[in-house]
């Protein structure tokens, strides 16, 4: 199988909350980054997080718009959408929807992810679960 039929693999049973093709197509070794994080997840700290946010967020569906391949890197582009059941991150449940847009950047040895970074839409994520951003004082300009 090639590495943009994995990915589409891989997003599909994500959206079923099946995290089978996620365990057997990640290196054990892999590592994943997320946006505003210097350090990495392993494979078993990134599986434990996508179950908690399926725990958080049920009704989880993905919107693949597009997949791009070259040769053992696959880039994938998705909207993410899911009601907020339950507490998240310590904030409580709304039970309101959010939809959000991501990329997903993979980089594979073989037919295993060694390597992925997430980016995803974390203002349009916070606001439609009710968060306000603030600045911090450091980003504030000086007067």
């Amino acid at each position: 199988m090639t590495p943009a039929r994995i990915a589409r693999h891989m997003m599909d049973s994500l959206a079923r909350n099946d995290l089978s093709v996620f365990e057997s197509h990640c290196h054990p070794g892999a590592q994943f980054f997320r946006a505003g994080s210097d350090e990495p997840l392993d494979r078993e700290q990134m599986r434990r997080s996508v179950a908690a946010y399926h725990d958080a967020f049920t009704d989880y569906a993905v919107t693949v718009h597009e997949i791009i391949a070259d040769g053992d890197k696959v880039a994938v582009y998705f909207t993410s959408s899911a009601t907020n059941v339950s507490s998240w991150r310590g904030m409580p449940a709304t039970g309101g929807r959010v939809r959000y847009d991501e990329l997903m950047l993979l980089d594979f040895e073989g037919d295993h992810i060694v390597r992925a970074r997430l980016l995803h839409d974390s203002v349009a994520f916070s606001q439609q679960l009710g968060m306000t951003l603030v600045p911090s004082a450091a980003a504030s300009p000086a007067v």
